[in-house]
């Protein structure tokens, strides 16, 4: 077994037992194992390994809801603790995120950590927003591109209304989405009218890069 499927195998494990202590150990010797090649980002692989497991056994009814709500929350805390994520406003090219709907905050907690440690600037519109308040947003920020993460189906649906409410407005900001229902349906993403979609946190450097051509000096893009 491959190390990233070892370790989310262990971490599935540690957040369906509400284990803090062994979800902590797990992230932090993820990315000691991989310091030499990006350990935020390869924490992060893990960790989209891990909840996409604990999503899919949602589906087959293995699982309750609850238990994933619970063990996305309990990595989004152990992750915020490790890596606190400085939100910077200011860069050429803007960046926002925000995670649609729902009020999980895991997925966005990732990705900023892993766009903060490229040198990346992000400004972060939340947990929990809705389609009038992100609109809204964009028409006073206009940013390059707008990340959007989503735990639930229902959620995924809303970028739909996004995106047609984005181009009505004339609005150039490019729309990414990511999270469990676009890697559970891959092609959903185009059915919503997104611009791109992100399979794993570590693909968000990438992503940013070939929509914006982003590659300044101190950015220090690698996935």
């Amino acid at each position: 077994m491959a190390i990233l499927e070892e370790m989310a195998f262990r971490l599935v494990q540690a957040v369906l037992a509400l284990d803090r202590v062994a979800v902590r150990q797990i992230m932090v010797e993820s990315m000691n194992v991989s310091a030499q090649g990006g350990g935020v980002a390869f924490a992060g692989d893990v960790l989209s390994l891990a909840l996409r497991t604990v999503g899919e056994q949602w589906l087959t009814g293995a699982l309750a809801l609850s238990q994933v709500y619970m063990s996305a929350r309990l990595c989004e805390q152990v992750m915020q603790e490790l890596i606190p994520c400085p939100v910077r406003a200011q860069g050429e090219t803007r960046i926002a995120m925000v995670s649609l709907i729902d009020r999980h905050a895991l997925g966005k907690t990732i990705v900023l950590s892993i766009l903060a440690a490229c040198g990346i600037p992000v400004v972060d519109y939340g947990a929990g927003v809705s389609v009038d308040e992100v609109v809204g947003r964009v028409q006073t920020d206009r940013p390059d591109v707008l990340l959007v993460s989503t735990l639930l189906l229902p959620s995924a649906f809303c970028v739909k209304e996004l995106c047609e409410r984005l181009r009505a407005l004339s609005l150039q900001t490019r729309v990414v989405v990511g999270g469990a229902p676009f890697v559970l349906d891959p092609e959903l993403w185009t059915r919503v009218g997104a611009d791109a979609v992100g399979y794993s946190a570590g693909e968000a450097p990438r992503i940013i890069q070939a929509l914006t051509g982003l590659n300044k000096e101190g950015a220090g893009l690698r996935v």
